[in-house]
């Protein structure tokens, strides 16, 4: 059925250092694109599969610019209204952006997504839980994807890829979330300390460490109160969420002066003593098993943008439909003009040309890009409006847009940044190629 009373957020903003060279100021995360359509189609394709029929984006004002000029193709019946991030260098975090919204959010439930979930999954079984929970909190929460992947240097680059994963305690044999700690937090002690009566209540936890966080959340009225009132928080995911799984043991988890701000559930403070029960604080989740055979994934740094590639093909026909049924993607546009055939393991976009003996192996190649004779292309990502030199060689490599990569180039396990020119005969191995004042963060 439809989306009933219920907000939509999706969160665009923040800065993208984690995906250099991939992104800069102007050129948000939002529009880059997984197999030849932007990151945020996917989201909002997930939500029209759902019967949503109008969202909010937050973004910085230049990430709107460029997000607005793509959906005036985009056919989908979902309304979009901007909710510009204030702060020009759009640190905003993602509760800042919250309160930024404010009395526009009026729905009894809230829906706050990340404008990099890749997912399948229908949404109406996280909103299924979340009422039948009569959750404050509902997060989704998913085993790590099986990449099929020959890339050597991908073991090391998951390696130093930490820092995203969490504790995720919940109580055996049901949704409750009980435990919610960042591991980054636990990085230097050996043990992670349970408080007592946790354990007291729920002797058979059970804790994952393994599950990545969809950052996809629905929030209440009454956990949107409690993040208007601590104006300190500044992220759902980081502070909001643990404060409320924390929170929702407490025997007098409210303040009498919060029903006098808060007539919570139309409760008069005079009725509310101590053996009435408090509003639901309860915090749930629902985590998806692998054996569910449904994509779940968050593209939030280059490696997982790389990954991206091996796993969408495979469920394009569903992300790319606006219902449940599945719809035919072609994966080499009409107008490609190719020398050699192009395998079923690649996609090509709109009026690109391929030239003579060059092989193209598990890539995907953007709109308008040239590809000089006798290349060798694997396992990459080539974005849009990109030339690349005959006689070059690239092997698991992302090459950001309008790239000039000159002839007879070797590159292994690189990412070159945007309009970023390699020069001819160049040979480069795990590298970030890119200007040299452009090295924010590698």
């Amino acid at each position: 059925g439809v989306m009933l009373e219920i907000q939509v957020v999706i969160m665009a903003g923040g800065q993208n250092s984690r995906m250099y060279p991939l992104t800069n100021e102007r050129f948000g995360k939002a529009m880059l694109p997984v197999c030849n359509a932007p990151m945020i189609s996917y989201v909002l394709h997930t939500l029209v599969r759902a019967r949503v029929d109008e969202a909010f984006i937050c973004a910085s004002a230049e990430a709107v610019k460029e997000i607005t000029i793509f959906l005036q193709d985009f056919s989908l019946p979902i309304r979009i209204d901007f909710e510009v991030l204030r702060d020009s260098v759009s640190e905003v975090g993602t509760a800042d952006a919250i309160r930024q919204l404010g009395d526009k959010l009026t729905a009894p439930n809230i829906l706050v997504v990340a404008c990099d979930l890749l997912t399948t999954l229908p949404l109406h079984r996280l909103l299924d839980l979340h009422r039948l929970q009569d959750a404050a909190v509902t997060c989704l929460f998913a085993s790590p994807a099986k990449i099929d992947s020959d890339a050597p240097a991908d073991k090391r680059a998951r390696k130093e890829e930490t820092g995203d994963e969490d504790y995720v305690g919940l109580a055996a044999g049901t949704s409750q979330l009980v435990l919610l700690a960042s591991q980054a937090d636990y990085m230097d002690e050996e043990t992670l300390d349970l408080p007592l009566g946790l354990l007291r209540r729920h002797p058979d936890l059970c804790i994952h460490t393994d599950l990545l966080d969809a950052h996809c959340y629905i929030l209440n009225r009454l956990a949107l109160d409690i993040l208007k009132e601590k104006t300190n928080f500044i992220s759902i995911r980081t502070e909001l969420i643990p404060h409320l799984v924390r929170r929702q043991h407490r025997r007098h988890a409210f303040e009498p002066s919060f029903f006098h701000k808060h007539p919570v559930r139309q409760q008069s403070v005079a009725s509310f003593s101590s053996d009435l029960p408090a509003p639901s604080l309860a915090c749930h989740a629902l985590v998806l098993p692998p054996a569910e055979g449904l994509l779940c994934m968050r593209v939030s740094t280059v490696p997982r943008y790389a990954d991206a590639h091996r796993l969408v093909p495979k469920y394009l026909k569903r992300l790319m439909s606006p219902t449940e049924d599945d719809v035919d993607v072609p994966l080499v546009a009409e107008d490609v003009k190719s020398a050699t055939p192009i395998g079923q393991d690649s996609m090509v976009g709109a009026r690109s040309t391929i030239g003579e003996s060059t092989s193209l192996k598990r890539s995907v190649v953007g709109k308008q890009c040239v590809i000089g004779d006798k290349c060798k292309i694997t396992n990459s990502v080539i974005m849009d409006f990109v030339t690349i030199g005959s006689g070059s060689t690239i092997t698991n490599c992302v090459i950001a847009q309008n790239a000039h990569v000159q002839a007879q180039c070797s590159l292994v396990n690189c990412q070159v940044a945007m309009s970023h020119t390699v020069l001819e005969k160049t040979n480069a191995k795990s590298e970030v190629v890119a200007p040299d004042n452009d090295y924010l963060k590698v």
